[in-house]
C-alpha cells in the first residue's frame, strides 16, 4: 500500500531512514532525484507525430525539472544558483578525474 500523500513532503529514504522529508530539506530532493532517474521520461513515441494533438501535458518541462531536482539534491544549502554552481563544479571534478585516469592508463599501458 503506497504511503499517504502529505502536502510539501516527499516520502522516501533519507538520513533518518524511510519517512516523510519536507521540500526544504536536501533528503527530499535526493529521493525525488532517485525517482526521476528510475522512471521513463514522458517523451513521445515514434508513432505520434510532433504536430499531433496527443502531446503529454508538461512534457516540455521534464528536462528542466530533472535539472533543478538534481541540482538541489547535490546542493549544500537550499539556493538554486549555488546548487547550479555546485553541480557544475562536481561535473568538472568528475571529468578531470576521468581524464587523469585515462592519462595514467596510457602511461602505464601505451597500447591503451
Amino acid at each position: 500500500m503506497p504511503p499517504a500523500l502529505k502536502l510539501d513532503y516527499v516520502h522516501g529514504p533519507g538520513r533518518f531512514g524511510w519517512g516523510y522529508y519536507h521540500l526544504l530539506t536536501n533528503d527530499s530532493y535526493v529521493a525525488l532525484n532517485q525517482r526521476l532517474m528510475s522512471q521513463a521520461s514522458p517523451i513521445q513515441c515514434c508513432c505520434i507525430s510532433p504536430s499531433s494533438s496527443h502531446k503529454i501535458p508538461g512534457a516540455e518541462f521534464y528536462d528542466e525539472v530533472k535539472t533543478i531536482v538534481y541540482n538541489r539534491s547535490v546542493a549544500s544549502i537550499p539556493d538554486d544558483i549555488l546548487a547550479y554552481q555546485e553541480a557544475i563544479v562536481g561535473a568538472q571534478v568528475t571529468a578531470q578525474g576521468a581524464y587523469h585516469f585515462d592519462q595514467n592508463m596510457q602511461i602505464i599501458n601505451p597500447s591503451f
